[in-house]
């Protein structure tokens, strides 16, 4: 992750992100009671240049696409996860508009990621979260989707309205 983002780059991604991206934590369990939990930036396009000169300003992240129909255009998009995620959003975060709230979410998130948080040990290596970790993560996540929620549901409304 490149330490090194002008203003310029910062406000350009943060713009990106407000208007054509998203801020995710998913979470699930495994069979074997297992937490898997992930933070996830994403940014879609269908302009495949526009990504990969992201991609080049942060230093990180992996472009996918997928054409779901004839109709439309390829859709593209850079997904950025885990610490690499939390480092750029702390550094776009004084830029973003629409996402500011989704991402201090996330920075509150990324800080249940410390040994105090687990418990025990396995002869893996392996630790289990604590309960209560459980339960601020699955807090934040659904915090997280309520704000998209209603993000996308006044998005919907301005639309239609103006």
């Amino acid at each position: 992750m490149s330490e090194q983002l002008t203003p310029t780059q910062k406000a350009y991604i943060a713009g990106f992100l407000d208007a054509d991206g998203s801020i995710s934590i998913e979470g699930r369990t495994t069979r074997k009671g297992w937490q898997h939990w992930a933070l996830r930036l994403v940014f879609y396009n269908c302009n495949l240049e526009v990504l990969e000169k992201i991609k080049k300003w942060v230093g990180i992240g992996s472009i996918t696409e997928r054409n779901r129909s004839s109709k439309w255009n390829i859709s593209r998009m850079l997904r950025i996860q885990g610490i690499s995620a939390v480092n750029l959003l702390k550094q776009i975060k004084p830029y973003l508009i629409v996402k500011k709230k989704q991402a201090e979410i996330a920075i509150k998130f990324s800080k249940t990621f410390s040994d105090e948080n687990l418990e025990g040990s396995s002869w893996r290596g392996g630790r289990k979260l604590k309960q209560k970790t459980i339960e601020k993560r699955t807090e934040l996540k659904k915090e997280l989707q309520s704000l998209t929620l209603i993000a996308n549901y006044l998005g919907k409304n301005n639309a239609t309205t103006n």
